[in-house]
């Protein structure tokens, strides 16, 4: 049957420039599958920067 909408999971770490990562489900052909994009959360000068780090099957 498959899941309705994505799932996202993040952690944080407030020490550093590393602010947390961010994983986020992804759809393919319109339905929501294993692909799980993963982005790293930095902390630079007044903003918050996502960098895409990989596109992976969970």
């Amino acid at each position: 049957m498959g899941r309705v909408s994505p799932t996202h999971y993040y952690t944080w770490n407030w020490l550093s420039r590393l602010v947390g990562f961010l994983y986020y489900d992804l759809p393919l052909n319109g339905e929501w599958s294993d692909l799980t994009a993963s982005f790293r959360l930095e902390s630079v000068d007044d903003t918050l920067n996502i960098i895409l780090e990989e596109i992976h099957v969970l």
